[in-house]
């Protein structure tokens, strides 16, 4: 029996590519899951409103919520859906105990219909 112990292969240790192994950080694991709910997507023919998710670079405790909203959308709608959409940031913290770190920046893009 020889003297060396055999060395145990790390299995992700060949993996290259999309097969390596990624753990997301907080902040970005909030932002996939914000970012996969469909109905922050939405089009009428009044209104159209798509709002994104992005981790603000150099703030680790901060996500950034671009709405981008067509022209024809008034204040009242969208004071509305932002805060309709804040509201579902905090359901989505509170319920894992990272309401105490989480903030947030929004920003707007207006488009025309």
């Amino acid at each position: 029996m020889s003297s060396k112990k055999k060395r145990d292969k790390n299995p992700n240790e060949n993996m290259k590519g999309g097969a390596e192994a990624y753990t997301p950080t907080r902040i970005e694991w909030l932002c996939v899951e914000l970012n996969s709910l469909g109905f922050f997507q939405w089009r009428t023919e009044e209104v159209g409103m798509h709002a994104m998710f992005i981790p603000k670079q150099g703030d680790p405790d901060t996500v950034v919520v671009k709405f981008v909203l067509t022209d024809n959308v008034d204040a009242d709608s969208k004071n509305e859906i932002i805060h309709m959409v804040k509201d579902v940031i905090k359901h989505y913290t509170r319920k894992r105990g990272w309401d105490t770190w989480l903030k947030m920046e929004i920003e707007i893009e207006m488009h025309e219909e």
